[in-house]
């Protein structure tokens, strides 16, 4: 990629791309590569969102049926119509 895309890129979103980066990195190539293998790095996940500790099932059939019954129907529309 050139300087300018990779400089459009970073101005796009500053304070979140460069948030993490070294300090010593400031072209926007550097930032850019340096943001892209944070992302690429394996994340843990958040302790809330565990899955050894399922949140218990609270609702009953029907709360539920309601909007199933609006989900079948959305999916059940040809969109292309």
């Amino acid at each position: 990629m050139n300087d300018a895309a990779d400089a459009i890129w970073l101005a796009e979103d500053f304070t979140i791309r460069v948030k993490n980066v070294a300090p010593g990195i400031s072209h926007p190539k550097g930032i850019r590569a340096a943001f892209n293998e944070q992302q690429q790095a394996p994340q843990a996940p958040a302790p809330d969102l565990a899955l050894e500790s399922p949140a218990k099932l609270t609702a009953s059939i029907e709360q539920v049926a309601p909007q199933a019954k609006r989900i079948n129907k959305l999916s059940a529309m040809d969109p292309w119509k």
